[in-house]
């Protein structure tokens, strides 16, 4: 399906297909924050472990 005019997609109607609960954004914030941690973490445990070897 070829979307040919401007907001077909919606039927016609480009706010039907918003979030207006903000439930996208407040999953987007929380996976980012959790993404952040992990690599961190994943730093800080390399860092140890490189260090615990070379000592």
């Amino acid at each position: 399906m070829t979307c040919s005019l401007k907001h077909e997609w919606g039927h016609n109607n480009p706010l039907n297909a918003t979030d207006t609960s903000g439930y996208f954004f407040q999953m987007l914030v929380i996976w980012a924050a959790n993404y952040v941690a992990a690599a961190t973490a994943t730093t800080a445990l390399g860092a140890a472990l490189g260090h615990a070897l070379t000592a």
